[in-house]
C-alpha cells in the first residue's frame, strides 16, 4: 500500500517518518510533501491509498486538500493530524470521514494505529469487491455452494455446501434474504461460541414454513433465510423467530438487534441481499435491544451535521445555563431520530465534540468529570462502542448534569456563594450591578447574601467585584493596546477617573503606567 505525509514542518515529517514501522503496517511506499499544493500535485503520481495530513499549513489547508483528494479518489483513507484541537476541525474531519484526528505532540501509537484501521478498511473493502467478483463468476453449482460461508469473506466453500445441504430443496422456496443479528454485551468475561449459536437458531426456525442456516462470525450470527410463500416474509411472521432468538441470546446474558435485508427470489442474489442487510443495521442505532428491521423501512435523507454549529452549544456552556444546554441537546436528539438515515459516525462525533466542550471547561476549573477515562480518547473509545442513540443520549445528559454539579460545587464549596460568583463574572461589565440585582438572582435577602458571602470568602460583594473588575483590566492591558477610558466603560466603571483611582488603589500604581 501507498501513503502520503503531508505537513509543513520538517521534523515533524522526519519524526514520523523515523519512528512508524512502516513495514509492519503493510506500507510498502511512503511519500511525503510539506504543504496542500505539492501534495495535490503529487496525487496523480503516487495513487496513495492513505493520506496523513496536517490540518494547519501554508498555501492550502489540509481541509481544502482533502475537499480536493475526495474529487480524485474517493477511496483514498484519510487521517488528519493537528496542534489546534478546534472544534472546527473536528467537524470538517467528520464531514470528510477522516479515519481519525490525532492531535500534536503526536503519540506516535496512535498514529499507527489510526495507520492500522485504515490498513484494515482498505482490505476489507478489497476483500469485498473480490468476493463479489468471484461469486459472478462462478458457474452455478460453485454460485450455490458459496453463497452461505461465502459472505464471510473467507475461503471455505465446503462448509457453505454443507450447510446449503442442510436445507431439502432450497428451489422450493420462493423468497431468501439475508439476516444480521448483532449480538451485543460481548466482552472478554461474557461471550457466544459458534454452537450454541447454532443451537440457538435451529431451536428459533424449527419448522420448514420459514428455514435458517448460517454462521457466528465475530459479534454478528449471519444467516440465510429461506421462505415459503410471501406470506411466511412478512414481518408479523419473522417477529415471532426471531423473538425467540433475542430470548435465548438473553438468557446468556447478553442482547442483540437483527435486521433483514432485501428478499430476492434466486439464492444467487443473497449477496445483494446482504449488502442491503448491512445498509440497514447501522439504522438500528436509533432503535433498541431486541429490536427486528427490515430493509425496505428505512428510507428519507440523513441530517446535515455539517451545516450545525457547535459555537450554540458552546455559548449556551458560557452562558452558565444547564438548562439551555440540555434543550439544546435534547431538541437535537429528537430531530436526528427523524433522520434514521444518518450515518451513526457522524452523530457520535458530534455528540463527543459537545461532550468535550464540557471538558475543557471542567479542565480549566481543575474540575475531572469522568474518573473511569483516563483521557480523552479512551472517552471517544467508550462513545464509538454505544449500541442506540439512547444511551449517546442519556451519556450526554448525565455528563451536563455531572459537569455543572461539580462546576457548582468547586469554587468555594458552598452552591449559592459559587453561583454569586459566576453571576458576577458574566456581568461585571454592567455599571449598575448591585447586592440587590445579586440576591434578586440568588433569590435570597441582600442581608443574608451578604452575610453568606463574606463568611465565606472572609472579603464583601462590592471588594469582589472590584478586585475581578481591576483583573480584568489588567487583561485588556496586557492583550490590546486600549485607551483607559474605553477599559473603564467595558468593566463597568461610567467615570474613566473613579476607574484610574480604583486601579492605583489597589494595584499601587496608576492604568497609565501599566500601560508604558
Amino acid at each position: 500500500m501507498r501513503l502520503l505525509l503531508v505537513d509543513d514542518e520538517i521534523f515533524v515529517r522526519e519524526r514520523i517518518i523515523r519512528q512508524i514501522d512502516w513495514k509492519n503496517l503493510g506500507i510498502q511506499e511512503v511519500k511525503t510533501a510539506e504543504n496542500g499544493v505539492d501534495a495535490l500535485r503529487m496525487m496523480a503520481e503516487c495513487k496513495p491509498d492513505i493520506l496523513i495530513s496536517d490540518v494547519r499549513m501554508p498555501q492550502m489547508d489540509g481541509i481544502k486538500l482533502v475537499e480536493e483528494v475526495k474529487r480524485l479518489s474517493s477511496d483514498c483513507k484519510i487521517i488528519f493530524i493537528s496542534g489546534f484541537s478546534d472544534v472546527p476541525y473536528l467537524r470538517s474531519a467528520i464531514r470528510l470521514k477522516a479515519i481519525n484526528y490525532v492531535e500534536k505532540p503526536i503519540d506516535m501509537e496512535e498514529l499507527a494505529q489510526s495507520i492500522r484501521n485504515a490498513v484494515k478498511d482498505i482490505q476489507t473493502d478489497h476483500i469485498a469487491q473480490n468476493g463479489l467478483q468471484m461469486i459472478q463468476q462462478k458457474d452455478e453449482s460453485e454460485r450455490n455452494a458459496s453463497i452461505a460461508k461465502g459472505l464471510t469473506q473467507e475461503e471455505t466453500a465446503k462448509k457453505a455446501a454443507t450447510l446449503l445441504s442442510e436445507v431439502e430443496n432450497p428451489d422450493a422456496y420462493g423468497y431468501f434474504a439475508t439476516a444480521i443479528v448483532q449480538i451485543l454485551g460481548l466482552s472478554e468475561d461474557q461471550s457466544l461460541s459458534e454452537e450454541t449459536a447454532l443451537d440457538f437458531v435451529k431451536k428459533s426456525f424449527s419448522d420448514t414454513q420459514v428455514r435458517a442456516i448460517g454462521f457466528l462470525r465475530n459479534d454478528k450470527i449471519i444467516l440465510q433465510l429461506f421462505c415459503e410463500s410471501s406470506e411466511s416474509k412478512r414481518k408479523d411472521v419473522l417477529s415471532l423467530y426471531f423473538a425467540v432468538l433475542a430470548n435465548l441470546i438473553e438468557q446468556e446474558g447478553l442482547r442483540c438487534v437483527s435486521v433483514i435485508g432485501r428478499f430476492v427470489k434466486n439464492p444467487g442474489e443473497l449477496p445483494l441481499s446482504y449488502d442491503t442487510a448491512m445498509q440497514t443495521q447501522s439504522k438500528c442505532f436509533y432503535k433498541y435491544h431486541g429490536y427486528l428491521g427490515f430493509y425496505q423501512q428505512f428510507s428519507g435523507k440523513p441530517f446535515d451535521l455539517s451545516q450545525l454549529s457547535i459555537a450554540e452549544f458552546s455559548h449556551a456552556l458560557k452562558k452558565d445555563s444547564e438548562q439551555a444546554l440540555l434543550f439544546l441537546v435534547n431538541s437535537l436528539t429528537t430531530q436526528l431520530k427523524q433522520f434514521n438515515a444518518t450515518s451513526p459516525y457522524e452523530v457520535k462525533r458530534f455528540y463527543y465534540a459537545i461532550i468535550m466542550l464540557m471538558l475543557r471547561a471542567a479542565q480549566k476549573e481543575n474540575i475531572q468529570l469522568h474518573d473511569s477515562f483516563a483521557d480523552e480518547y479512551a472517552l471517544l473509545n467508550y462513545i464509538n462502542h454505544l449500541d442506540f442513540f439512547d444511551d449517546l443520549h442519556e451519556f450526554t445528559a448525565e455528563t451536563i448534569h455531572l459537569y455543572y454539579e461539580k462546576v457548582h460545587n468547586n469554587l468555594t464549596g458552598n452552591a449559592i456563594v459559587n453561583q454569586i460568583i459566576r453571576y458576577l463574572n458574566q456581568n461585571y461589565h454592567n455599571p449598575d450591578l448591585s447586592v440587590t440585582m445579586v440576591s434578586e438572582y440568588v433569590n435570597l435577602s441582600s442581608t443574608y447574601v451578604c452575610h453568606l458571602f463574606k463568611s465565606t470568602l472572609s472579603t464583601t460583594i462590592g471588594d469582589y467585584l472590584t478586585q475581578l473588575r481591576i483583573e480584568k483590566a489588567v487583561e485588556m492591558m496586557q492583550t490590546k493596546n486600549y485607551k483607559i477610558k474605553e477599559i473603564a466603560h467595558k468593566i463597568g466603571y461610567r467615570n474613566g477617573n473613579y476607574f484610574s483611582y480604583r486601579f492605583k488603589k489597589i494595584m499601587g500604581y496608576s492604568p497609565s503606567e501599566n500601560a508604558k
